[in-house]
């Protein structure tokens, strides 16, 4: 599909992209797997039916001015490689930004606002704790800015309760 198409992925049906995709609008009702590409989206993307995409290695970028993606705990983006969801343009004018990502086993929503300096933000999580041991949520969220200082970010992380680790 090209930058301006509307794009149905079917109940029941697994997709795999092998190169770099785009789409205006996109309904997801089955899987889709990025083998290799990245998906660069310029509006709305709903995933519904316990749908999922997959990054691996590869990237899901939301370049429209008010790109959205919308999903629910059992239809989420999974971030199992070194994937990330990319969203520009994240100011006060754009307000709250929700993305439903997770992990193969977990979903872990992220939601933020910037009302600082427009940036374009990375977010990514993984299964696992990173710099801490105990008390802790068995899981790491990886967010980042393409230009360091001048954000303003408020910041809210999902979880299930299963991943949180006791203190020992």
């Amino acid at each position: 599909p090209g930058l301006t198409d509307v794009v149905t992925i079917p109940v029941g049906q697994n997709i795999e992209v092998t190169a770099n995709a785009y789409a205006k609008n996109v309904a997801v009702n089955g899987n889709v797997n990025l083998v290799s590409g990245n998906l660069d989206l310029f509006g709305i993307m709903t995933l519904a039916n316990s749908a999922k995409i997959t990054l691996n290695s590869n990237n899901l970028n939301l370049k429209g001015t008010l790109s959205s993606l919308t999903g629910t705990n059992t239809s989420y983006v999974v971030t199992n490689g070194t994937g990330t969801v990319n969203v520009v343009n994240i100011d006060v004018t754009r307000g709250t930004i929700s993305l439903p990502i997770g992990t193969v086993t977990n979903y872990n929503p992220v939601s933020f606002s910037n009302s600082g300096t427009s940036d374009t933000f990375s977010v990514r999580v993984s299964d696992g704790i990173s710099g801490t041991t105990n008390g802790a949520v068995n899981t790491t969220w990886e967010i980042s800015e393409a230009v360091a200082s001048g954000s303003n970010v408020n910041l809210k992380l999902g979880l299930n309760h299963a991943q949180e680790i006791a203190t020992i």
